[in-house]
């Protein structure tokens, strides 16, 4: 899989998403790619789950078109998708769930 490139960026990823990249490379960073699709809306676009949860969609010549915390199921959805059905690894599934608080990690941690 092709590593985050970010030097190449659409207008839109630099211009429209520049507050949300900000968050992701201040917060989590981008990690490295874990798993790879092709978008379900543009069949010349990828979809790109990183080891850090940072969903990346890329168009046919990887130019970064815009990127976000993935939710858990989207993470799940793309890693199950690209490893034909495997289940994501626990440590990636704990990273998922801990960039969304979500009431899985609250409990992990409260045990």
């Amino acid at each position: 899989m092709p590593p985050i490139d970010l030097t190449r960026m659409s207008s839109h990823a630099i211009n429209d998403r520049k507050n949300r990249f900000e968050v992701i490379e201040n917060t989590i960073g981008w990690g490295q790619p874990i798993a790879m699709v092709p978008d379900r809306e543009d069949p010349t676009a990828t979809n790109t789950l990183t080891s850090t949860g940072v969903l990346v969609v890329r168009s046919y010549d990887n130019t970064i078109v815009t990127a976000w915390i993935a939710n858990v199921q989207q993470a799940s959805a793309i890693y199950h998708k690209a490893t034909n059905g495997k289940r994501m690894p626990q440590l990636y599934w704990d990273i998922v769930n801990y960039n969304n608080n979500t009431e899985y990690w609250r409990n992990r941690v409260a045990a």
